[in-house]
């Protein structure tokens, strides 16, 4: 027997590092009524990061913590972090299901971006084994004769020459209650340098991601077409120093939002959703550097949304979760990918079925010489972690037809009455700290036909924790604009990431798995 685990073992060992074409559940386990939203996924140092809000019970009271799950692609390796943040020894709890929490990756560590339930920013940076260098509240102030605050609800963040680049959700100007978009920018110790407010009129402007070419900050979102609704694309062109150059409206017959912008060096793609009816499909535009229209597709896969987009080896790989909702018909709950060239077309589809009574969202989709992604399951403490090969051969995958359409998009500058810039007063509190105890998770391997083998092994529940934490201080006041800036793409930017992951070693799952790989080699 112990023969027997001695090889399965040195197996193991002299497996790949990483080995494509797997697809894992992971189970966090808690209370009955305990939830687990996750929200995001990033990649770093070959280690996938889907972080989240987990909300523990209890007879008294609710506790949000911040949830991390770290596995590699090949799903072997996997772990689970519960990050518990404190502000001068008083719990900070965190925005529940509505905020937006995420992990990004640097060279010495990483940043924590999340909401606290206060509708504050919360910042961190730490070091590799997460011990806090520096931390901190932000915090919108609300002008006018009632006083308050203004939630800021954190979207996307990019590094950029070591700044750090925010982009979040507020509502700040105007009576309408639409959502505008902050953008700010914290050097590499902390300080805030710069924030900004924009919006589009009493349109609001929602922002949804961001890239950095140079000294230009190129940011997408969405707006409302008119006052009585509908939706176009905006893209908005800044300095990295914070000063607005001007911004592009893309309209089409229907609904056009925002999603995804990933720099070309001559140009971006943009991936937006279309939407026409009750049908909803993706959208991706070809702009040159100036914000002009190349060209403008549509796939023809109703109901596939919450897509995301990356570009590698001269391709593009798009993915995306079937939604019957809007139109998915037999491909609600499958996942899909579809590889396209430059050029917009499709030259092959594959997608796997999920087994689920509750909706999907795809996290995040990311490259690194195979294509990996991550899927929510609503109302469950459940994701499930994919991976695919370059070329897409996978027993666990149908191949399915698609083919994209030429999509009529209209083009023209915002004009500078309508593009409204405000620099808000902010309040930033320092001395986070930091307590680190471990998540109990359950791994599980999934077949082909949507079936099941036996549970892998679960990762132990630790009573222990440590914390970290940074100098306290006293709240330091900024009344005027500080100065931003962004990069660090998402998923897209994958292969590029050289930061180590998160939560340590992680743990081989064990004998359950042994079958699974031998299938899928």
């Amino acid at each position: 027997m112990y023969r027997a685990i001695t090889v399965l073992l040195v197996f193991l060992l002299l497996v790949p590092a990483v080995a494509w074409g797997l697809e894992v559940r992971y189970t966090v386990k808690g209370g009955v009524a305990d939830t687990f939203n996750p929200f995001s996924m990033t990649y770093a140092g070959n280690k996938i990061l889907v972080t989240g809000t987990y909300t523990r019970y209890s007879a008294n009271k609710a506790e949000t913590l911040l949830a991390v799950i770290e596995t590699t692609p090949d799903g072997r390796n996997f772990n689970g972090k519960l990050l518990s943040f404190s502000l001068n020894g008083s719990q900070l709890n965190l925005y529940p299901p509505g905020g937006n929490s995420f992990v990004i990756g640097s060279d010495d560590g990483y940043y924590i971006l999340t909401a606290t339930n206060g509708g504050n920013l919360l910042v961190v940076k730490t070091d590799k084994e997460l011990n806090v260098r520096w931390g901190e509240e932000l915090e919108l102030i609300k002008e006018g004769n009632y006083g308050g605050h203004r939630d800021i609800i954190p979207q996307n963040a990019v590094l950029d020459d070591g700044n750090l680049y925010i982009v979040a959700i507020t509502k700040m100007l105007g009576s309408s209650g639409a959502k505008n978009t902050v953008i700010l920018k914290v050097s590499p110790e902390g300080n805030v340098l710069w924030v900004k407010v924009l919006t589009i009129g009493n349109l609001g402007l929602i922002p949804s991601d961001m890239v950095i070419v140079g000294d230009k900050i190129y940011l997408i979102g969405t707006s409302a077409r008119t006052v009585f609704g509908g939706a176009r694309l905006i893209l908005v062109e800044l300095l990295t120093n914070g000063t607005l150059l001007g911004a592009f409206s893309y309209t089409t017959s229907e609904m056009l939002s925002a999603k995804e912008i990933i720099s070309t060096g001559d140009g971006f793609y943009v991936l937006g959703l279309f939407q026409e009816n009750d049908r909803r499909y993706p959208a991706i535009l070809k702009l040159d550097e100036d914000g002009n229209v190349i060209w403008a597709k549509r796939v023809n896969l109703a109901g596939m949304v919450s897509n995301w987009l990356v570009t590698a080896d001269g391709s593009l790989y798009l993915s995306g979760v079937g939604s019957g909702r809007w139109g998915a018909g037999e491909m609600d709950k499958n996942v899909m990918v579809l590889k396209l060239d430059p050029a917009g077309n499709v030259l092959r589809g594959v997608a796997y079925r999920l087994n689920s009574l509750s909706g999907l969202k795809l996290l995040g989709l990311g490259f690194d010489s195979g294509i990996y992604g991550a899927v929510r399951f609503y109302g469950q403490r459940s994701i499930v972690v994919f991976s695919l090969q370059a070329d897409m051969n996978e027993p666990c995958w149908d191949e399915i037809k698609a083919k994209t359409v030429t999509l009529n998009v209209e083009s023209s500058r915002v004009q500078e009455k309508n593009l409204l810039v405000y620099i808000p007063k902010t309040r930033v509190y320092r001395g986070v700290e930091l307590e680190i105890s471990q998540a109990n998770l359950s791994a599980e391997v999934l077949c082909p036909s949507g079936e099941t083998s036996s549970p892998t092994e679960t990762t132990a529940s630790s009573a222990s924790s440590e914390t970290t934490s940074t100098s306290s201080e006293t709240p330091v006041k900024t009344e005027k604009p500080v100065k931003t800036s962004t990069e660090e793409k998402k998923p897209s930017s994958a292969s590029n990431s050289k930061s180590g992951g998160i939560c340590g070693p992680g743990i081989v799952l064990g004998l359950a798995l042994l079958p699974a790989f031998i299938r899928r080699r």
